[in-house]
């Protein structure tokens, strides 16, 4: 497996991206029910539609969720590699 490089950037640029698929998830809409309630096509239908709707709306959560643990590495990791940068900078006498 190759090796995985990570930039404060990229961890943003995915935050970012996760965002828009999250929104675009959340654009979609899903069918009303079908009128001809009480026939077992319609109520199939109908569940069908009520189970992707649920499906929907826990992808964007996650999709959102997933943008903001993201968002708050990418900063974790700029200051982490700021703190980084500073402590080998005072061990090897650049202060």
């Amino acid at each position: 497996m190759g090796l995985l490089e990570v930039t404060s950037d990229g961890l943003r640029t995915l935050a970012a991206r996760c965002h828009a698929l999250g929104v675009e998830i959340g654009g979609c809409s899903v069918h009303t029910a079908v009128e001809a309630g009480g026939q077992a096509t319609a109520d199939a239908v109908n569940t069908a539609h009520s189970g992707a709707a649920r499906a929907a709306e826990a992808m964007v959560a996650r999709m959102w969720d997933t943008a903001v643990a993201l968002e708050g590495a990418g900063s974790c990791y700029a200051l982490e590699e700021g703190r980084s940068t500073a402590a080998l900078r005072r061990l090897i006498g650049e202060v």
